[in-house]
């Protein structure tokens, strides 16, 4: 039941810049291990609020760039992890100090592949804002009953990069509450679990996301969205808003990214290439409203050693707006839903002004024919896609 009221100021990193290793991990500016409350005495870490109930800017700054040319990598910077639960997060803004754009080496494949220097994973400003569990095998205990509010992740992002800057990670994690927080400027604004996770027993669930923001997040070109499930299940995304985003604005993609509700949100103005420093050219987005799809169609069919495996089952989407997406450079569809998707509920939408279909649904190739089946779609308007 303990309140922690954290006044205004900006708060870095434990260890000093010098002593941070170059890869990985250096240091979180919050971090919550083995802490729980209970059901009912919660923990409240929170910013000072005056007596009209303003609050004083806390800011947390993961400090990446040093300014004297060298990159310092953090994973994370509040980390909620170790079995942590009843704990409520009120207030908090999360950024990362610019790095100038002249840094990125040329030639380098900032998707990860080559040389391995440019790995995003080692780049500056590749952090997690808000980092709820540990991950996948490290059976450290489940992190769950967490609420984070009014808070906000902006200015995190590195070309190449689609780094979340709200994350619920695996092992699982679970009951979780996103509400009223916004994601600017980062590499992805919400996701939850993994694409490529073959175990269900380290998927997350109940997790939503409500009355947030995604904004401007472009970074990592096709692989920047806005609300989206990558493996997660029984969970809501509902009365956001997603705009200026390269890739998805919300959805489910991924192995058993199942049963979940995507309802009442805003997307609109989404942009598909926004990533010109690859070496082989801008890194196409696509600049979709919402998607539900497996990540890959062979994953589906048992190949490269996966077991058989469907995503986005029993998907409901209702009373969305989703308009002006794309330039007609992309799959800029209002909803999208190809890849094997079974049994989805797609009803009582608005889609319009787009550059491609209002609403998608098909087979797609990767590794076997991935049948998309038992959709209902009714009520629904697209006119001028």
């Amino acid at each position: 039941g303990d309140t922690v009221l954290v006044r205004g100021g900006t708060y870095y990193p434990t260890d000093a810049p010098a002593g941070c290793p170059a890869i990985f991990e250096c240091g979180t500016v919050m971090e919550l291990r083995n802490k729980s409350g209970t059901p009912n005495a919660w923990i409240t870490i929170k910013a000072y609020q005056d007596t009209q109930g303003r609050y004083e800017r806390v800011v947390l700054n993961e400090t990446n760039y040093d300014g004297q040319g060298n990159l310092l990598q953090h994973k994370q910077a509040v980390w909620i992890l170790r079995g942590s639960s009843y704990i409520v997060i009120d207030g908090l803004e999360v950024t990362g100090t610019p790095i100038p754009a002249q840094y990125t080496p040329v030639g380098c494949d900032l998707q990860g592949q080559v040389p391995p220097v440019c790995n995003m994973t080692t780049l500056g400003r590749s952090f997690v804002g808000f980092s709820i569990g540990e991950g996948a095998g490290t059976q450290s205990g489940a992190v769950h009953d967490i609420i984070v509010k009014n808070s906000i992740v902006f200015d995190t992002a590195t070309l190449g990069s689609w780094i979340y800057g709200f994350k619920v990670n695996l092992d699982p994690s679970y009951n979780i509450l996103f509400e009223r927080d916004w994601a600017r400027n980062t590499g992805g604004g919400f996701g939850a679990g993994e694409s490529h996770i073959s175990n269900l027993s380290q998927i997350p669930y109940n997790i939503t996301v409500k009355y947030s923001s995604a904004s401007d997040i472009t970074s990592g070109g096709g692989n920047s969205n806005g609300f989206v499930f990558r493996g997660a299940h029984n969970s809501v995304v509902t009365h956001n808003v997603a705009y200026n985003i390269s890739d998805t604005g919300a959805g489910s993609q991924g192995p058993w990214a199942d049963n979940n509700i995507f309802e009442n949100n805003v997307i609109y103005g989404m942009r598909p290439n926004h990533n010109p420093f690859l070496a082989s050219g801008p890194e196409p987005g696509n600049g979709r409203g919402i998607q539900v799809q497996n990540v890959n169609g062979n994953y589906l069919y048992g190949t490269n050693g996966f077991p058989q495996l469907t995503g986005g089952n029993n998907t409901v989407i209702r009373y969305n707006v989703i308009f002006n997406l794309g330039d007609g450079t992309a799959q800029e569809d209002g909803i999208t839903s190809p890849d094997g998707s079974q049994n989805e509920s797609i009803y009582n939408n608005v889609i319009f002004d787009n550059s491609r279909w209002g609403l998608f649904t098909d087979t797609d190739v990767g590794g076997g024919s991935a049948v998309t089946i038992g959709t209902t779609i009714k009520n629904n308007i697209a006119h001028s896609n």
